[in-house]
């Protein structure tokens, strides 16, 4: 399985994490761990199947994964190319005009926020493409036509401040520091963001853990990321990657 990452042009990097492009040859089943931005996904080549509530959904041609707290399983078929735009956390509302909650831990058709006219050109441009460079440039003059609208600076400083301190605060502690009140701040930041505060928190402090060197116990691991309950630091973990930190740490990662 390849995975390709690449950088937007500069005027959209204050809101593009990267552009990402994945082929697998022989077809294998990837466990993807929740991340903190939304993704849009354009189909290429061949089938990803994904399985939410038992249900196995093969995914559409063009889809907008929203803010997940639990590892998907995405099944690739064979000779299957993707191509993704993730974008940095809070930055998708720029681009798209619509509550980000509605999607939340949820994967839907990219044509319930784009005129579907729009999305099947952009769509036959990239198949068509003869270069992963041609894709970006693609996919850049697409965005940049979208004219991104204003960032909502309430909620780029709570992102920011629960980045500082690695997803260890409460609420009411980020509302407090930002001169609001707990219930505003949540409204406007699900909305924006995909999540709630809470939830995008608890993405931040896992993300961070996971990418540690794996050589503290796993009792001091979880003290340090703010767990006062190994048992509750292992649910959380194992929610979060579909492993134990055990399992997890010993096993290659590909993403």
């Amino acid at each position: 399985m390849e995975f390709l990452h690449q950088l937007p042009c500069p005027q959209l990097q204050p809101y593009v994490s990267n552009y990402l492009l994945i082929r697998s040859g022989e077809g294998r089943v990837n466990t993807v761990l929740p991340g903190p931005g939304i993704t849009l996904s354009f189909r290429i080549t061949g089938n990803i199947q994904h399985t939410r509530h038992d249900q196995v959904q093969t995914l559409g041609n063009y889809g907008i994964s929203g803010i997940r707290k639990e590892a998907q399983h995405m099944n690739y078929h064979p000779d299957t190319t993707w191509f993704l735009i993730t974008f940095k956390p809070g930055r998708a509302a720029a681009f798209i005009q619509a509550p980000l909650h509605e999607v939340n831990s949820q994967v839907v058709s990219l044509d319930n926020f784009f005129p579907d006219a729009m999305l099947r050109d952009l769509s036959d441009r990239l198949q068509a493409a003869p270069t992963p460079a041609a894709m970006v440039a693609i996919t850049d003059q697409w965005l940049l036509r979208l004219q991104p609208s204003a960032l909502d600076p309430l909620v780029q400083a709570a992102i920011e401040k629960i980045q500082q301190r690695r997803g260890q605060l409460r609420m009411t502690e980020l509302a407090s520091a930002l001169y609001t009140s707990k219930d505003p701040l949540e409204k406007r930041f699900r909305a924006i963001v995909g999540a709630t505060p809470k939830q995008y928190a608890t993405i931040v402090k896992l993300n961070h853990i996971i990418h540690q060197q794996p050589t503290q116990s796993l009792t001091s691991l979880a003290y340090d990321a703010g767990y006062f309950d190994q048992s509750h630091f292992i649910k959380d973990f194992r929610r979060f990657t579909g492993t134990t930190p055990h399992d997890f740490f010993s096993r290659k990662q590909e993403w």
